[in-house]
């Protein structure tokens, strides 16, 4: 059997390199392929040929901190037929702190006095809220310790509108955005919307995030597609998912606010449009294999070059004019170039392959990892 060995030669919070060797031990190395936890975290890669012996490198990305990981490598020969394995293990590092707190809640805790409104708060965080800061029409107004609970503010003057914000701070000293919050004391005027925006677009969904005020408390939210009501939250704050909507498609999204006396706030509306579908995914008429022939058709390479065009359409990106593939001509590295350039331009999650020149060599990996790259795009 081959000596094979693997070694972590460093490690961070969401990533770890290693280097492995391989010696002969009856058989030349064509392949390699690297293993996180027993899946393949590389692809089946190639050598340039067979060789004896050789130390390949590998970066292990995305992990999460503080988390053992059994890393592996495996060799191949020109048959794919296993030389030898290794494997090693390591633990990545505690990720810094850099996360502030977000506030989950922050409402009038019940009904507001001519001099005082009540109010709660809470928090999460990754490893811990310490307190909160409150602020009266931006100043500072005062403190308090926890995750959670309520904090009255005083000294108001009747009948007059506040803005009442909260921070929220951990035991890293991180501190949260300020979270907002109108209030009255005293009169019962009507309810009002304070916050209504796009939380996240789908194909057939949209998210919004709302956010209505009252002196004396919202009773409920009402929510409108193209001005038919479609549904109601007795949440002041919070998200609404709109369903069954078409994909592609303008839509005039509203909402109301009721309060607990009946009052009712202007509509209040935003124009949003659905995304479109993602194209389905590429694949080739026939498998692409090593040791085998060239053997893509210019229909398979002209409909390759119509997929990536339906991708960038789906992205907002107008076509590209590809160089159409001819059936009996020679297959050119302009076509190959162009495809994956196109598709390098897209950001796929899967790399695109090197670019080659005239009288290059193009290995079915390559092609492999065309379709493998357009089919990563998001």
């Amino acid at each position: 059997m081959a000596i094979v060995n693997i070694n972590a030669n460093s490690a961070s919070y969401s990533s770890i390199s290693v280097s492995a060797s391989f010696t002969t031990g009856g058989g030349l190395a064509k392949y390699y392929r690297f293993f996180k936890n027993g899946v393949g975290d590389s692809g089946l890669e190639a050598l340039v040929s067979p060789v004896s012996s050789t130390t390949k490198y590998w970066t292990y990305s995305g992990l999460s901190d503080d988390t053992y990981y059994s890393l592996s490598v495996t060799f191949y020969d020109s048959n794919r037929n296993v030389l030898g394995s290794a494997s090693t293990g390591q633990r990545t590092t505690v990720a810094p702190d850099t996360t502030p707190p977000t506030i989950n809640s922050w409402f009038m805790n019940g009904s507001a006095s001519r001099n005082s409104i009540p109010m709660y708060a809470s928090a999460s965080d990754n490893r811990g809220v310490s307190g909160f800061y409150f602020y009266r029409d931006g100043v500072y107004d005062g403190s308090m310790y926890g995750s959670s609970g309520g904090y009255t503010f005083t000294g108001l003057s009747p009948g007059t509108r506040y803005s009442l914000g909260v921070k929220a701070f951990d035991t890293s000293g991180n501190t949260s955005i300020m979270t907002q919050y109108g209030a009255t004391t005293a009169y019962d005027f009507a309810p009002s919307v304070l916050s209504w925006s796009v939380s996240n677009t789908g194909v057939n969904t949209v998210q919004m995030y709302y956010s209505a005020s009252d002196d004396y408390g919202v009773g409920y939210v009402q929510f409108y597609v193209n001005s038919v009501q479609t549904g109601t939250s007795y949440s002041s704050s919070g998200n609404y998912t709109f369903s069954g909507l078409q994909e592609d498609t303008n839509y005039t999204l509203g909402i109301k606010v009721v309060d607990t006396a009946g009052q009712s706030s202007t509509m209040r509306t935003l124009a949003v449009k659905t995304k479109k579908a993602r194209p389905a995914n590429f694949e080739w008429d026939t498998a692409k294999n090593a040791s085998s022939d060239f053997n893509i058709t210019a229909a398979e390479w002209n409909r390759l070059t119509a997929k990536v065009n339906e991708f960038r359409l789906y992205k907002g990106i107008s076509s590209y004019t590809f160089t159409r593939a001819v059936s009996g001509s020679d297959f050119k590295a302009t076509y190959y170039n162009d495809v994956i350039s196109i598709i390098g331009s897209m950001s796929p999650t899967t790399a695109i392959p090197s670019s080659k020149a005239a009288g290059d060599s193009i290995l079915a990996s390559d092609i492999n990892r065309i379709r493998n790259s357009l089919n990563s795009i998001s």
